[in-house]
């Protein structure tokens, strides 16, 4: 009798599982409603070529940046003075 109405409870559980999961894949959320392709929708420029040479642009900055740094770090420009007691590390 009481494996019965444990597999009553199980196969009741079960059905509300189920029940719920069809709930959720039939009603959207709400941004899901927003965009009906179900698509993300990229902020900005959308163009991939255009993307791309933005990048590089920017890319080719970060290049002349480091490159300036690095001139000025072996040129001697540059001077690093460590002070602080190393026995405290």
């Amino acid at each position: 009798m009481t494996n019965t109405k444990y597999l009553n409870a199980v196969l009741t559980v079960i059905a509300l599982l189920l029940a719920l999961n069809l709930w959720v894949g039939v009603h959207p959320s709400p941004s899901e409603s927003m965009n009906p392709e179900g698509q993300a929708i990229a902020q900005g420029s959308v163009n991939a070529g255009q993307q791309r040479a933005e990048m590089i642009k920017e890319l080719q900055g970060l290049k002349s940046t480091v490159e300036s740094m690095s001139k000025k770090l072996t040129d001697g420009s540059i001077k690093v003075k460590v002070e602080g007691d190393p026995s405290k590390d």
